[in-house]
């Protein structure tokens, strides 16, 4: 009896999983070309742990693949490290740390680019961004939650744009003297093109000898390989 019901119960949800795909053919179809975004705040505890081997007290921070933003904004977040706490006291976003103290640094500048851009005040773009995280993973969906509700009243916007193009037309020298420029990127790397990286590279560069400059990345060398953060001084 028990085998009939798990093959009764097996057979529902196959019915209902098929009367929704068919249902919804043209949504399944387009969610289907969309490129992964597992944009989870807890990433940018990389970023923290980058700006704190740089030590510079006041940063722009550029992001490539910026998503949704929610990198852009941790200083807004509550950070709990060995002995140590960091950013917003009264954050709804409160995250484990690893590393040493952060120094005091204020972001006096921040934006980003990405192909596809979501809007962290728009729940249509928020179920995307939930849709790629395993449904088992209840705190990893609990700080996606906080962190776009968070974003949305910071205001946080991420332009349409081509890294390489839109590095170009930003990367130019900041307003005020003693501003470090801080370049950053995760899961990013690997969707591009030989050219679309040596462009980048081109435009760090070439930069380097007008403004303070560093790069932060948490990167995998291939889709194989676990990431690893790297932090390179231009200037």
């Amino acid at each position: 009896a028990m085998a009939g019901e798990s093959d009764s119960t097996a057979l529902l949800a196959w019915l209902a999983a098929r009367r929704a795909i068919v249902e919804n053919a043209g949504e399944i179809l387009a969610a289907l070309d969309r490129t992964v975004q597992q944009h989870q705040p807890k990433t940018a505890g990389f970023l923290l742990r980058g700006l704190t081997m740089i030590g510079a007290p006041r940063v722009r921070l550029l992001e490539l693949g910026a998503c949704a933003g929610l990198n852009l904004i941790l200083d807004r977040y509550r950070w709990f490290g060995l002995g140590w706490e960091w950013g917003d006291k009264d954050s709804p976003v409160r995250l484990a740390a690893v590393g040493p103290q952060p120094p005091n640094l204020e972001i006096v500048e921040r934006a980003g680019c990405d192909l596809q851009p979501r809007d962290p005040g728009d729940p249509k773009h928020a179920m995307i961004l939930h849709s790629f995280i395993p449904p088992e993973h209840d705190a990893l969906r609990w700080d996606l939650d906080d962190a776009i509700e968070l974003a949305a009243k910071v205001g946080v916007k991420v332009a349409r744009s081509p890294a390489g193009r839109w590095l170009r037309d930003n990367l130019v020298p900041p307003e005020e003297r003693g501003t470090y420029t801080v370049i950053w990127h995760s899961s990013f790397w690997p969707y591009l093109t030989e050219d679309e990286r040596n462009e980048i590279e081109t435009t760090l560069t070439a930069a380097a000898g007008s403004m303070p400059l560093a790069r932060v990345a948490y990167e995998s060398i291939d889709f194989r390989s676990n990431p690893r953060l790297t932090v390179t001084i231009y200037s």
